[in-house]
């Protein structure tokens, strides 16, 4: 083999070389591409559940201010049943008809013939 056999072997394993290495580097700068992505995909939906989460607490907290009112109204509702039953068992029943006094029509006079 001769010097210039050599230097063009040399030549071409240095030229198919330095493309296999800028094919490396293309794919890996795609794959750091796709990482980068993938990462900021996950960054947004961090950020989504993070939102989610803090929506969640605000309906929370809604839901715990209905159910304050609710057990309130309940507690109002069962007093006033209570004392409405307390006053009509008291007053006996009673519709406002039978402790009055009847009606009697007066007798007419005698009428003379």
């Amino acid at each position: 083999m001769t010097d210039a056999e050599s230097r063009r072997l040399e030549d071409k394993i240095n030229h198919i070389d330095e493309m296999g290495k800028a094919r490396l580097d293309k794919a890996m700068s795609d794959i750091n591409g796709k990482i980068s992505l993938i990462l900021e995909r996950t960054d947004g939906i961090k950020a989504d559940i993070s939102a989610s989460r803090a929506s969640e607490a605000q309906h929370f907290q809604w839901l715990a201010g209905l159910m304050v009112a609710s057990v309130l109204a309940t507690i109002l509702a069962i007093g006033g049943f209570a004392y409405s039953a307390k006053s009509l068992w008291a007053g006996g029943f009673s519709s406002g008809q039978s402790d009055r006094a009847q009606v009697v029509a007066p007798a007419s006079p005698p009428s003379s013939h």
